[in-house]
C-alpha cells in the first residue's frame, strides 16, 4: 500500500499537498489571508484569525472565528507518558505548521465545497489539535496504532468520547478520502477502537464476556453510539414528569422532547420556526376527503431547516427549508409542546421585534425620556427583585410563576416593591456605583443633572444608556440579524420559537427569576443549550441530570443528544419501515446514509424477512435462520452459491429441501461466518478461518472484529521476533513468511465488506482432508 503513493524527497504525499493547495486557492477567492499571526500561546490575532460567521453569512449572532492552534492543555498534562519523541519542531504552545495548515484546509472545504455546520467544523478542529499534541509527528507519518492511541486518550479526557469518535469520522471522511497518507485505507483498521458507554466502561471483564457469548446475535451493531439505557430513560422521566424551575429550563426540557420525537439534529431544533406547522389535505379528484375511504384525510408536517444538504443543494451559509411528516400518534403532543413554547416566549419575541425594526435597544422608550433607575436595572439585567422583600411575600408569586410562566405574575411583584419601603438589594447598589463610577450621568425625574441621595430615586437618560450598552455591554445585545434562506429571502430571528433571555446570569441562582417581559436582551436558543442540557456538570452549569436526577448516580449521567437521532433511526428499521422513508425523514441525501445509523442487532435484521410460513414450518429453527441470512444478503459460500442455483433453476422446493440438509454447514466462528458442512468430518483448519480458506464470509458483529483486531497485534509481535532473530537461525525465513500471510489475510479480513467472501478464490481445505497415497491422480 505504501508503494500506491506518490511522495517527495522531503517524504509530504503529493496528495496532501493537493488538499492544502485546494485550501489556499478557496481562502484566495474568499478574500482571506492565508497567513495568521500565530502568539506564542497558540492564538491568532484579531486582525489575521478568519471571521468564519462573515465567510457562509448564515445571520447566526453566535461569534465563530479560526484562530486556535495551541496545544491540547489536559494532553500536554499527560505528556511524560503519551508524547512520542518530536519528529516537527514547533513552538512549545503550538501545533506545527503542516497542522495549522491542514485545519485550514479542511476548515474551508468544510464551509465552501461541503457546505456543513459550523458546530461540527469546531469538535473537528479540535481533535486535529488533539492529535498534534499527542503525536508531534506530521499527518502522514501516522499509523493506525498512532490513532487509536489518540482515540483511548481522547477517551480518558473526554468521558463522553464524542472527539474519539470525531477523530474516527475525520480519518474516513478526509485522510482515506482524499488520501492523504500513505497508510490509507485507515479507518478500517481503527475501526474497532470505538469508545464505549462512560457508564459501563468500568463493567466486569468475565461479566462482558458472558453477555457476548450467551446473547451474540442480540448485540447491537455499533452500540456505543447509542443512549446508554439508564441515561435515556432518565431523560425521559426528567422531561416528560418534572416541572421545569426556570424559564431556560421550560426551553431546555420543550427542546429536549422535541429532539426525542423528531430526531432532528441538535441545530435543526434550535431553528424551528413560529411559523411551523404545515398541513396535507388528502382528497380524490372529486374531492372527497381520503379519510372517508379509511385512509389519512390530513397530515401535519414539521417545518424546519435542513443541515447537511452539501453545496450542491444549496447557497452557503444560507437555510434550507425542509418538512417532517408528523406521526398521528405524535401530533397533539408536538403541537402542544411549541403552542406552550410560542406563548412563554411571547414576551421575548415582542421585544426583539421592536429592536429588530427600530434598531434601537430600548425601543420602547423615546431616546431623550429618562426612566429610574431600578426600572432599566430590570431591563439590563432581567432580575424581579431589586428590594429586599421578605422571602415569605416573594414566595408566593414565584411559585405560582413557575407552574405556568406567566409574567404578569412578576409585574404584580415588580409592583409590590414599587409600594414598600424596604432598601434596595446589594446588587442594585452594586449596579447603580459601576454606571456612575463609569461616567454615566445621574438625573431628576425631569431630567436635568441631579446628584441627589438615594439611589432608587436616580434616572438615567435612554440614548445614553443606549450608548453605554453598546461601548461597555455588547453581548447583552439582542440577536437582531437576519438568516439567508436558500433560494432568496430571509428569516428574521423573532420568527423563531426558541428564545431565550441573554445573560440573565440571575436564572436559576435562587429565588431571582429572569423578567423575560422587561429583559432587553434577547437571543436565540443555541444548540448549546441542548448540549449542555444534557452533556455539562461543568463551567457551563449544571446539566438537567445533576438538577433533576433522583439518585447520586443519576446525577453524573450525560447523553450525547445525537445519540438519539442514532436511536430512533435504529428503531424505524426494527419496525420494519422502508429505508427511503427513513431517509426522507432525517433529510438524507442518499439510503446509504441511513444504514450509518443502523444498529440493529442481527437477530432484529432477520426477524424483518420473512419466509412462506410453509418453508418456515419445513425448514426449522436452524436452517429458517441460514435462509434467512441468505435473503438478507449477510451470507456467501459454495452452500449460499449452490442454493440460489438451485433456486432458480429448479424452483424454491428444490433449493429449500437442498438447504435443510445443509444447514449444518453454517457456523459462526470468531473471525465470521463459515457456510461449508462438517458433518461427515471436523473443520480441517482448526478454524485458523484467516488461512485463505473460501467459505469464510465477514460480518460487522463487534465481537468478531475485536477478536481481529486483537490477532492481528499478536501476529505483527510475532513478526517483530521472527525478524529479530539471527539470520542463521533454523526456520526463521518459514516463520516469517508465515507469519506475514496471516497477518495479510487478517487485514484482508477486515476490510471485507461484511457478508461477503473474504476469500473466493481461496482453497476448499474440506476437500484436501482425505489423506493421498502414491495411487491418486493415477
Amino acid at each position: 500500500m505504501l508503494n500506491s503513493l506518490d511522495i517527495r524527497s522531503d517524504h509530504t504525499p503529493l496528495e496532501f499537498d493537493a488538499y492544502i493547495e485546494q485550501g489556499k486557492k478557496l481562502a484566495k477567492s474568499a478574500g482571506l489571508n492565508w497567513t495568521m499571526m500565530v502568539s506564542d500561546d497558540g492564538y491568532a490575532s484579531e486582525g489575521t484569525a478568519w471571521d468564519l460567521r462573515a465567510l457562509i453569512s448564515d445571520g447566526n449572532p453566535l461569534q465563530a472565528k479560526l484562530r486556535n492552534f495551541s496545544i491540547v492543555a489536559k494532553v500536554k498534562a499527560k505528556s511524560d507518558r503519551i508524547i512520542n519523541s518530536t519528529v516537527e519542531s514547533c513552538r512549545p504552545g503550538v501545533i506545527s505548521e503542516s497542522w495549522q495548515d491542514l485545519i485550514k484546509a479542511y476548515t474551508l472545504n468544510h464551509l465552501m465545497v461541503l457546505g456543513l455546520s459550523l458546530p461540527y467544523l469546531a469538535g473537528v478542529c479540535n481533535a486535529i489539535r488533539l492529535l498534534a499534541t499527542v503525536k508531534q509527528k506530521p499527518l502522514w507519518l501516522l499509523t493506525d496504532e498512532d490513532f487509536r492511541e489518540c482515540m483511548a486518550i481522547a477517551r480518558d479526557i473526554q468521558p463522553s468520547g464524542q472527539t474519539a469518535v470525531i477523530i474516527g469520522a475525520f480519518v474516513k471522511t478526509t485522510v482515506d478520502t482524499y488520501h492523504l497518507s500513505p497508510h490509507c485505507p485507515l479507518f478500517s483498521k481503527i475501526d474497532s477502537a470505538r469508545p464505549t458507554s462512560p457508564q459501563n466502561k468500568r463493567s466486569a471483564k468475565f461479566k462482558t464476556a458472558e453477555t457476548t457469548i450467551r446473547d451474540s446475535l442480540s448485540i447491537r451493531k455499533n452500540a456505543e453510539k447509542l443512549p446508554e439505557q439508564r441515561a435515556f430513560w432518565e431523560l425521559i422521566r426528567i422531561i416528560f414528569t418534572e416541572s421545569p424551575r426556570t424559564f431556560i429550563d421550560a426551553i431546555r426540557f420543550a427542546q429536549c422532547k422535541l429532539l426525542v420525537l423528531t430526531g432532528l439534529r441538535v441545530g435543526e431544533i434550535s431553528m424551528v420556526p413560529l411559523d411551523w406547522k404545515r398541513v396535507l389535505e388528502y382528497r380524490d379528484i372529486k374531492g372527497v376527503s381520503a379519510e372517508r375511504y379509511g385512509g389519512f384525510g390530513s397530515a401535519t408536517l414539521l417545518r424546519h431547516f435542513a443541515e447537511k444538504q452539501g453545496s450542491k443543494r444549496r447557497e452557503i451559509g444560507a437555510l434550507w427549508e425542509n418538512t417532517q411528516f408528523i406521526p398521528s400518534v405524535f401530533e397533539t403532543l408536538i403541537g402542544e409542546i411549541l403552542d406552550h413554547v410560542a406563548q412563554i416566549t411571547g414576551p421575548l419575541r415582542k421585544t426583539l421585534k421592536m429592536q429588530t425594526d427600530s434598531g434601537r435597544i430600548l425601543p420602547m422608550y423615546s431616546p431623550e425620556s429618562v426612566q429610574p433607575i431600578s426600572v432599566l436595572y430590570s431591563r439590563l439585567t432581567g432580575s424581579v427583585l431589586f428590594k429586599d422583600v421578605p422571602d415569605n411575600v416573594v414566595g408566593p408569586y414565584l411559585s405560582r410563576y413557575r407552574e405556568s410562566f406567566d409574567v404578569a405574575l412578576l409585574d404584580e411583584l415588580m409592583l409590590l416593591q414599587s409600594d414598600v419601603g424596604h432598601p434596595a438589594r446589594s446588587a442594585f447598589y452594586t449596579f447603580a456605583n459601576r454606571l456612575q463610577t463609569e461616567g454615566l450621568q445621574f438625573r431628576s425625574a425631569d431630567g436635568r443633572p441631579w446628584a441627589g441621595r438615594g439611589v432608587t430615586n436616580q434616572f438615567l437618560r435612554i440614548d445614553e444608556i443606549e450608548h453605554y450598552i453598546r461601548a461597555k455591554l455588547p453581548t447583552k445585545i439582542s440577536d437582531t440579524a437576519a438568516f439567508r434562506l436558500d433560494g432568496g429571502g430571509s428569516l428574521q430571528s423573532h420568527e423563531l420559537i426558541f428564545l431565550i433571555p441573554k445573560r440573565a446570569v440571575g436564572e436559576g441562582r435562587g429565588d431571582n427569576p429572569c423578567h423575560i417581559g422587561y429583559t432587553m436582551g434577547v437571543g436565540i436558543a443555541t444548540p448549546e443549550i441542548i448540549g449542555n442540557a444534557l452533556t455539562s456538570n461543568g463551567p457551563n452549569g449544571p446539566s438537567i441530570f445533576q438538577t433533576y436526577g433522583q439518585t447520586a448516580v443519576d446525577q453524573k449521567l450525560l447523553l450525547l443528544p445525537h445519540s438519539l437521532r442514532h436511536l430512533q433511526n435504529t428503531e424505524l428499521f426494527r419496525l420494519g419501515i422502508a429505508d427511503t422513508i427513513i431517509t426522507k425523514r432525517f433529510n438524507r441525501r442518499s439510503v446509504a446514509q441511513s444504514y450509518e445509523y443502523d444498529h440493529r442487532s442481527l437477530q432484529e435484521e432477520l426477524d424483518q424477512v420473512s419466509l412462506p410460513d410453509e418453508w418456515e414450518e419445513f425448514l426449522g429453527p436452524k436452517a429458517n435462520t441460514v435462509a434467512k441470512l441468505i435473503k438478507a444478503g449477510r451470507a456467501n459460500g459454495p452452500i449460499v452459491a449452490e442454493f440460489r442455483h438451485l433456486e432458480k433453476t429448479q424452483g424454491s422446493e428444490v433449493a429449500y429441501s437442498f438447504l435443510k440438509g445443509e444447514a449444518d454447514g453454517f457456523h459462526a466462528t470468531p473471525y465470521g461466518h463459515c457456510l461449508n458442512s462438517f458433518t461427515v468430518a471436523p473443520c480441517p483448519t482448526h478454524l485458523e478461518c484467516f488461512n485463505g480458506c473460501m467459505h469464510l464470509s465477514a460480518t460487522d458483529l463487534p465481537e468478531n472484529r475485536r477478536n481481529l483486531v486483537a490477532l492481528q497485534g499478536k501476529l505483527k509481535a510475532a513478526v517483530d521476533l521472527a525478524r529479530s532473530k539471527p539470520p542463521s537461525t533454523v526456520g526463521r525465513e518459514n516463520q516469517i513468511q508465515h507469519a506475514e500471510l496471516r497477518l495479510a489475510n487478517v487485514g484482508l479480513l477486515l476490510a471485507t465488506e461484511p457478508g461477503e467472501r473474504v476469500f473466493p478464490e481461496g482453497r476448499d481445505f474440506s476437500s484436501d482432508t482425505k489423506r493421498k497415497d502414491l495411487l491418486d491422480g493415477t
